[in-house]
């Protein structure tokens, strides 16, 4: 049982609170007793103590938590109550009583609900779901990952790594789909590859004209909107079930948007127009200080537009109407409370992650075609066209062109095109409308239609390796769907790579040689002083500290010490390290030079500490002809032959990871020190001409990594990836990689960034 006067014991009575004062008489009606005893025993006991807890700092957040709590309990669980004190007391302290007050009136519809263990729904609990959900939308291209927020590059959905905005499940999950299916339909509608005229507004993409507005925040703000709504009446028309959900999920969210009386009034239009779309059947009346400001004609020509479907040029076309409407209210405009399912627009990304998917197929065609010509016969150079009615470009308002051609011409015959390179020719005509000159051009001294293979492939299987040719390795690979490894898998051979380009030397000891002796100095005096040994009995130099002590023994009449000297030990520093270079077809060009350039610089400097250390390079073509460049071995001595392999290292073709790590980590296994490091340069994800992309590929390239780990190594990856880097974390984990964003200081990073993982 409950007794009251226990309860009011916790109180000062009279008891002065926020509403007003209580007496013994007012506790009385208050029902403590009948609000706690209704609980179970269990939960009633967790309400008090968390009741007591609240009341020793602030009396009237207890007397809250006992006056509302079976509706607290409902809202946070019994298992949470410590938890939610906790959050209480923290707001208390930060924000005062008010804020805390305002926490426990309605848990659920506070930002800090989300810090309750639980409450939140994570990315990796509805990954795999969500995945299966993108696929079904009809695209294996794309893939999910997590990220700080929701935006698309247009080969990756990025989502939160968690959601808690209604903190049950069902409908954060469904927040989570709506995601999905908004960055997907973005894709589809390609809202990030067109130009446009509009207005005043000529030939932008969509990210300059956002920009050409005087307030951005507002353009976007407006854009999201009418984008959202052209998104729901395609899925009104294709997906009727998720239509049904979407509308539920907008009413409860409108339900949740705070009042915004002080903000300015450009802000409380946009916002009444953000309502006015989650209200979705009717009209709601403007607030009445809007209304002398609000044009009722207006308004129903923007919901008669928001609900059909609108192309690209027309949502442009909405959204500067809509501007210009809005910049005559006065006042500035701040941003608005962005909806939970909003997709963040980000067309820088989009424009690069375009340009990287433009670039990847551009060289599977190039590879199929290579594959196709070396049928044909031995020749150096081979003309290729296709027929004039195939370059006609198309409107990229519409669907791409259905005449995809079925034969291309190769030196004037006409060739079949095969199903594989049909389907990339496809994808390539959805893209541009036709297949530019420059595809069937393989490097940039050729140009117009000539074409010479990237490399002879011959017939039948001599293209790929053997388990039988010297220096193969065969290897696992870990496949994420069933938990386990791909026994035998993959075929890496080991090669050293030719030994050219002479003049990269001299030309980079010119350029950098001061830099790369100022650089050896200072790692001169790392060694020294982590091989220097104090207090010994015979030594080179004196440590001047047991000098001084051995002198302070002896005017005291003790007995001074003889160990008053120091000593260089060559053998202390303990340190192993092996470093993985990117050799893949995006890192040709100044991407490759400065690769050599950092290598070259790290390598003399390493040559001074006296660290042990390999460099290998890793390229090839799927999992039968993966290939690793033994640039240095681990008990190579560095010289002028590793300098020339280092400068003749070149681009080559694609990034399968997880083969070179795993053979490397059994190298630095064998090795006797102290500190292990693999050390990654890279400028991208993992990623192979075959199935070896996406989720599959990281999945491989963690595991390899985990399985380093294990062994006492320590990976570390330097990336020069200017995109979003959440993959980074999740292959290496946190702390594990770094971004160098100035890729022409990479030079001089390199010693900085070994300095400091190897101490």
């Amino acid at each position: 049982m409950i007794d009251l006067d226990d309860i009011i014991s916790l109180f000062p009575v009279p008891f002065y609170t926020s509403s007003g004062i209580l007496f013994d008489d007012d506790f009385r009606e208050l029902d403590l007793e009948g609000r706690v005893g209704a609980l179970p025993p269990e939960t009633r006991s967790a309400v008090l103590r968390s009741a007591y807890t609240l009341a020793s700092v602030q009396s009237e957040l207890g007397l809250r938590m006992l006056l509302d709590c079976v509706s607290l309990v409902d809202a946070v669980g019994k298992e949470n109550l410590p938890a939610f004190v906790e959050l209480i007391l923290d707001l208390y302290d930060a924000r005062g009583i008010k804020e805390a007050l305002i926490f426990m009136a309605d848990p659920r519809r506070h930002p800090e609900f989300s810090r309750l263990p639980g409450v939140s729904l994570t990315f990796e609990q509805v990954s795999s779901v969500l995945t299966y959900f993108l696929h079904s939308l009809g695209t294996e291209d794309l893939t999910l990952q997590k990220a700080a927020c929701c935006y698309t590059d247009t080969q990756v959905i990025y989502v939160p790594k968690e959601v808690a905005f209604f903190g049950e499940k069902k409908l954060d999950f469904l927040l989570y789909k709506l995601m999905v299916v908004n960055a997907f339909f973005q894709i589809k509608k390609k809202i990030f590859s067109f130009s446009a005229d509009v207005g005043a507004h000529v030939c932008l993409t969509l990210g300059g004209f956002i920009q050409r507005f005087d307030c951005p925040a507002l353009a976007e703000d407006i854009y999201c909107l009418v984008d959202m709504a052209v998104t729901e009446s395609i899925v009104q028309d294709e997906m009727p079930g998720l239509h049904a959900d979407l509308a539920r999920i907008k009413k409860m969210v409108l339900e949740r948007r705070g009042p915004n009386h002080y903000a300015p009034v450009k802000t409380r239009a946009m916002e009444y127009l953000v309502r006015l779309w989650l209200w979705g059947t009717a009209i709601e009346p403007a607030p009445s200080d809007l209304s002398p400001f609000i044009e009722k004609e207006f308004v129903r020509w923007l919901i008669r537009e928001a609900r059909t479907s609108l192309s690209n040029n027309q949502t442009l076309e909405v959204t500067d109407k809509v501007y210009r409407w809005l910049s005559s209210f006065p006042g500035s405009y701040e941003p608005i409370e962005r909806l939970p399912f909003v997709v963040e627009l980000r067309p820088e990304e989009a424009e690069k992650g375009l340009r990287r998917k433009r670039e990847s197929v551009k060289v599977q065609f190039q590879h199929e075609l290579a594959k196709l010509i070396g049928e044909i016969g031995e020749c150096e150079t081979h003309e290729v066209r296709l027929a004039d009615k195939n370059l006609r470009p198309i409107d990229t308002e519409k669907e791409a062109s259905q005449e995809i051609p079925s034969y291309i011409l190769v030196d004037a015959r006409p060739i079949p095109v095969p199903e594989a390179m049909r389907k990339i020719i496809e994808k390539i005509y959805e893209d541009l409308g036709t297949i530019p000159s420059s595809y069937l051009a393989v490097s940039e001294e050729m140009s117009g239609h000539h074409y010479r293979p990237v490399c002879k492939m011959p017939e039948g299987t001599g293209y790929f390796l053997s388990e039988n040719d010297p220096d193969v390795h065969v290897l696992d690979e870990w496949d994420y769907r069933r938990e386990g490894f791909r026994k035998h898998w993959v075929l890496m051979k080991e090669i050293v790579p030719m030994e050219e380009d002479p003049n990269f030397l001299a030309l980079c000891f010119r350029r950098y040689g001061g830099m790369i002796n100022k650089i050896k100095r200072e790692f001169e005096r790392i060694r020294q002083q982590e091989c220097i040994e104090k207090r010994q009995r015979e030594g080179e130099d004196i440590d001047l500290e047991a000098l001084v002590e051995a002198f302070s023994d002896l005017r005291a009449g003790r007995s001074p010490s003889e160990y008053v000297f120091t000593r260089l030990n060559k053998d202390r520093r303990s340190v192993a390290s092996a470093f993985l270079v990117d050799l893949s077809g995006s890192t040709k060009g100044w991407i490759n030079e400065v690769e050599r350039v950092a290598l070259l610089i790290l390598a003399e400097a390493l040559d001074v500490l006296g660290d042990r250390f390999a460099i290998y390079g890793f390229s090839g073509q799927t999992r039968k002809r993966c290939e690793l460049y033994r640039i240095m071995a681990m008990d190579e001595p560095y010289g002028e032959r590793v300098r020339r392999r280092i400068a003749g290292l070149k681009a080559r073709e694609w990034t399968r990871m997880g083969p070179p790590i795993r053979h490397v980590t059994k190298i630095l296994n064998n090795e006797d020190a102290k500190t292990r490091l693999l050390i990654s340069l890279s400028d991208g994800k993992p990623d192979d001409y075959d199935y070896y992309k996406g989720d599959y590929a990281m999945e491989d390239t963690r595991h390899a990594l985990i399985e380093a780990k294990g062994l006492g190594i320590r990976p570390f990856c330097i990336t020069i990836d200017k995109a979003e880097h959440s993959y980074l974390s999740y292959m290496y984990g946190e702390g594990n990689y770094m971004f160098v964003s100035d890729l022409a200081k990479l030079p001089c990073k390199m010693p900085e960034i070994y300095r400091k993982i190897s101490s």
